[in-house]
């Protein structure tokens, strides 16, 4: 599973709002020196903030290193090419679960590192069309202190680098001078009103960057060791919409790009991820499919005490309420919390 995420609030007001918004969270430290403490030393070891959720604690590293385009299209960091560490507290210590996002030459080194410090690793056999440089995904588990767990993280992942020496002499910042001359916006423009075609069918989602994230929880339990794995572990279903800018479709038809009777400059990239048990997967994945999306795999969720749930892996490219329409009607087939 991709992206950052609050499983706080759950909208549901009518049918056709079955996916709920994802809020921003301001980073608070869990109550009880001992889980404080792991927090700040998983921090400071990721070189990153985080967000708690519930008792789950979620760090989101995006590879802004990278450039990666599928058939041509570049990729935002936030569509699928986003590293996440999530730390549950347990009697002692911490259950970690997370995904990392590797280019081939990283993945047999990086692997090896983690496995040798006690992780367990899964790669998934995504097979994304025309993939460049080719991604591989992995997924992660771990037990033990976050600050070990992180520690572990922070030696072995390529991308982030030698931790920095922290001074211990104070610092003077100085204070900028305010200035009367308005600063102008920078960065890509607001996509707040081209969303209108997705949103008035799959309901708000929550800008994720200049993507658009879904997430949908499922009824059932997933447990590894004994343990619960809740929605903010990766237990979801998940959805990313990326705009795709200077395109137009006008009747293309292959596996992975929607067909179009009209030309539309209205046109959409979507990553993400179906969670369903055995018995939903063949009518997901025949939906998905006789809706024009790409199936990139299904991969079984990995160290599941007793092995039901799969992650359906999907990519499209179209018109956003195509889009949109094919997700809610594989939504419709689904056991989620706001289908009975």
């Amino acid at each position: 599973m991709l992206g950052h995420m609050n499983r706080n609030l759950w909208t549901a007001a009518r049918h056709s709002e079955i996916l709920r918004p994802v809020l921003n969270v301001t980073f608070i430290l869990l109550c009880g020196p001992v889980q404080a403490e792991g927090w700040q030393a998983v921090t400071h070891f990721l070189g990153r903030q985080g967000d708690l959720q519930g008792e789950i604690f979620r760090v989101t590293i995006p590879r802004n290193d990278l450039n990666v385009s599928i058939k041509g299209i570049p990729l935002e960091p936030e569509l699928g090419l986003t590293n996440w560490f999530t730390f549950k507290p347990l009697a002692k210590g911490c259950l970690l679960r997370g995904q990392l996002v590797l280019l081939e030459g990283e993945a047999r080194k990086t692997i090896a590192r983690l496995e040798k410090r006690g992780f367990q690793t899964n790669p998934l056999p995504l097979q994304f069309p025309n993939m460049n440089p080719p991604i591989q995904y992995v997924e992660i588990s771990g037990q033990g202190s976050g600050a070990h767990l992180a520690e572990v993280l922070r030696e072995s992942l390529p991308f982030l680098g030698p931790l920095p020496v922290v001074s211990l002499t104070p610092q003077v910042e100085s204070i900028p001078k305010p200035s009367l001359t308005p600063t102008p916006p920078i960065g890509k423009p607001v996509l707040g009103n081209y969303w209108s075609k997705i949103e008035s069918l799959l309901g708000p989602g929550q800008p994720f960057g200049d993507c658009l994230l879904y997430e949908v929880p499922v009824r059932e339990r997933i447990q590894e060791r004994g343990v619960e794995i809740p929605p903010a572990m990766g237990m979801e279903t998940q959805f990313r919409f990326q705009k795709v800018r200077g395109m137009a479709l006008s009747g293309g038809r292959f596996m992975g790009l929607f067909p179009s009777s009209t030309p539309s400059h209205d046109v959409v990239a979507v990553m993400g991820e179906f969670l369903v048990n055995n018995g939903e997967e063949e009518r997901i994945s025949k939906s998905l499919s006789k809706n024009h999306f790409l199936v990139a795999a299904i991969c079984p969720v990995p160290w599941e005490d007793n092995p039901r749930h799969s992650f359906l892996h999907f990519w499209a490219l179209g018109d956003p309420a195509e889009i949109a329409g094919g997700l809610k009607t594989a939504l419709n087939l689904m056991a989620t919390d706001a289908n009975p």
